[in-house]
């Protein structure tokens, strides 16, 4: 038995099932070290504590100080509860995963590895996945590195955004808490956090190497209010960049499909319209230095086409005729909006 200590901890709202199933499969991994599970329910409609307490396993594992249940006085929505987990433990290190996350059979077994190899390092965040450009392992010690790995490709800043594929060294990212908190709206304040990190001489370690698999959800999240206005908001980020790490940072944020996100934003509005307007104008203005300026008109003048709604449907159906991925897209927006 190693000495490494692993907390993993699972923020989840009202997907009982799905958590019981995920603390159920971590235990049943292949493990040669100690860790604990807590599990932090955002005040659920129902109280968690109480069915774990009710289940023999789960049960043993509380009695045994294996896993924890902390729930929320209220719903301090995804990304707060998020920011919780780095308060509920300060030593050692954290694997913050999804409630219905499908977890590789060797995780735990990957994990292990790394943390022996890190063990005398001074690292202090590990970002496992599959990214481009990186062979086996890959130590970074400043934020243009960081930065340049991220705007490679889209795939390298989804997967590092991806909050599954991250372990952190708590006492180091907990000096970094407020940045976080700072930057909730933009549904990755725990990507920010090591931006920061980073920008303060810490040094963190990619790895090609999956822990989790990712699963598209049959009906996803709001397409426009999370990735596009979310991810996309302005960052509270007074970094030390120069002008054109600041540009290429900027840029990071802006992997998305922009007509994509006008469509997302006209069925979630569509009830709303002075919404559509206020919301595609902050969004439009966001893109504006991102973009090539071509590319900003088409989308400028795609969200002046929504603005009629008639209109925006016929060239819906139309660009769905000519695109199954269009179609397929439209079909999840739609189906997510109640259309």
């Amino acid at each position: 038995m190693t000495s490494v200590f692993l907390t993993i901890c699972i923020p989840s709202y009202n997907r009982l099932d799905s958590v019981k199933k995920t603390v159920e499969r971590l235990f049943s991994l292949k493990s040669s070290f100690h860790f604990k599970v807590i599990v932090i329910d955002n005040a659920s409609d129902i109280n968690y504590f109480e069915h774990f307490s009710n289940n023999e396993f789960f049960k043993s594992l509380l009695d045994n100080q294996l896993l924890e249940i902390h729930r929320n006085v209220t719903n301090i929505g995804m990304s707060a509860n998020i920011m919780r987990c780095f308060e509920v433990h300060d030593s050692g290190w954290i694997w913050i995963i999804s409630d219905d996350d499908d977890l590789c059979d060797d995780s735990l077994i990957c994990i292990n590895e790394a943390l022996n190899k890190l063990l005398s390092s001074n690292c202090s965040c590990i970002y496992f996945g599959t990214y481009d450009g990186v062979v086996g392992a890959e130590s970074l010690n400043t934020l243009p590195e960081f930065i340049d790995l991220n705007a490679k490709s889209v795939n390298n800043f989804n997967q590092s955004i991806f909050l599954s594929n991250t372990l952190y060294f708590l006492p180091d990212i907990r000096n970094f808490i407020s940045y976080g908190y700072m930057n909730l709206g933009t549904y990755i304040p725990h990507f920010l956090m090591i931006v920061h990190l980073l920008n303060e001489g810490y040094n963190v370690e990619y790895r090609n190497k999956k822990i989790v698999n990712y699963v598209k959800a049959e009906i996803g999240y709001s397409y426009s209010m999370v990735a596009g206005l979310g991810v996309g908001l302005p960052k509270h980020s007074l970094l030390n960049l120069s002008k054109k790490y600041y540009h290429i940072y900027s840029k990071l944020f802006y992997p998305h499909n922009d007509f994509k996100v006008i469509v997302d934003l006209f069925y979630e509005t569509k009830s709303n319209p002075p919404a559509f307007d206020y919301l595609s104008d902050y969004y439009l203005y966001y893109i504006k230095n991102a973009r090539p300026f071509a590319i900003y008109l088409a989308v400028r003048f795609f969200r002046e086409v929504a603005k009629h709604e008639k209109i925006f449907e016929l060239l819906l159906k139309l660009l769905c005729s000519l695109s199954n991925r269009i179609n397929s897209d439209v079909l999840e927006i739609r189906k997510r909006n109640s259309y």
